[in-house]
């Protein structure tokens, strides 16, 4: 697709790839062209999954098993940012019994992945990835399995020289990495208990080892949460990363409520769109770290268990009621009749006032 974004959101000269249809994730590329590289290393295979990615996106097209699973495969992080539940000093680890995804299941899953010829997948979900220290043999053993779209969320503060190395040689696709700011003091009221000087000379050294490897992969996609204190900083985010990232993702925040930005700020309700749907439930699957399975990544989601990867397969929970009534409700646009996608429509559809945002509260700070 080559499709001008607007000025005023980002950088004049990037071409949109793709929309979620809830509006809060926009990809964009400048020169560089990630998916036709993936296209030409993987050839049809890959094509054909990301013309079913986009027809799920249109809700015109239900794959017999998920396009992506998302595993949260260690349920802990290291940092506190603001617009995230756990960044709340009240948080309650749920998984605290059970951090760490067993390496069983895993191989379990990788299993069906490969039988049912999985062509994506996802590490991180409320978590920290690279705090899991055999991540590079879950890749290795995602990438034996057939997975061809690897994707690795992280906020790159433990991205050091030799776990790149390790995700490069494990056969990892996509790195994604989470800054949210351009200026140091943004960075730091936003993903607290970080250094946007460490994460972008992580980011720096990833690449140009990459190079000396003389490797595409894995592909650099860097995401902007666009938020009331960083708003003005997206262009020279983008400046600076355009010509050293491959992707980009734009993302606008949903504000959760135990989120510390939600409690800091003055927000404002807006109307939902009438457009607003979500295709999630067509095109994937959430595994926690204890095997609990749900049908999206909302926080609201959660509250929608469709079974456990530990009792059964996941061809059998993509077929649950739930999933099926979520699918059937947010094709016909009727997503305020699940209180949970309600509620994720109307916290994502809130703004904040700029200058309620403009430095932590004594509360949160």
């Amino acid at each position: 697709m080559n499709q001008q974004l607007n000025v005023a959101t980002v950088t004049s000269g990037a071409r949109l790839l793709h929309q979620e249809p809830t509006g809060q994730v926009r990809l964009i590329e400048f020169e560089r062209r990630p998916f036709e590289v993936m296209a030409a290393v993987f050839g049809d295979r890959f094509r054909r999954y990301r013309e079913e990615w986009a027809a799920t996106s249109r809700f015109e097209h239900l794959p017999e098993f998920p396009l992506s699973l998302d595993l949260e495969v260690n349920a802990s992080c290291n940092l506190r940012c603001v617009m995230c539940v756990m960044g709340s000093p009240n948080y309650v680890n749920p998984m605290a019994g059970r951090t760490m995804m067993d390496f069983g299941l895993y191989r379990r899953l990788m299993r069906e992945a490969e039988s049912r010829k999985l062509p994506a997948m996802t590490f991180g979900f409320l978590s920290e990835p690279l705090l899991r220290p055999d991540l590079a043999d879950m890749i290795g053993l995602a990438r034996q399995s057939g997975v061809m779209d690897i994707r690795l969320g992280t906020n790159g503060l433990l991205l050091s020289p030799s776990i790149s190395e390790d995700l490069i040689s494990a056969g990892l696709t996509r790195l994604e990495v989470s800054l949210d700011a351009f200026r140091p003091e943004t960075y730091r009221r936003i993903r607290r208990g970080g250094r946007i000087e460490q994460a972008v000379r992580n980011v720096l050294d990833f690449l140009e080892l990459r190079a000396r490897r003389r490797s595409d992969f894995p592909i650099l996609r860097l995401s902007f949460l666009r938020l009331p204190g960083n708003e003005a900083e997206v262009e020279d985010f983008l400046e600076f990363w355009r010509d050293k990232a491959d992707l980009f993702s734009i993302q606008e925040p949903i504000y959760f409520e135990e989120a510390p930005i939600s409690r800091q700020a003055e927000l404002v309700e807006l109307p939902v769109s009438p457009d607003f749907r979500c295709a999630q439930p067509w095109q994937r699957i959430i595994v926690r770290s204890n095997g609990d399975v749900f049908p999206c990544c909302s926080i609201y989601g959660l509250g929608m268990r469709i079974g456990s990867a530990l009792e059964s397969p996941i061809s059998e929970i993509w077929r649950h009621p739930i999933i099926h009534h979520l699918r059937r409700l947010h094709r016909a646009g009727l997503y305020q009749d699940v209180a949970a996608c309600h509620r994720c429509a109307v916290r994502s559809s809130m703004t904040a006032l700029p200058e309620s945002c403009s430095a932590p509260s004594r509360r949160e700070a």
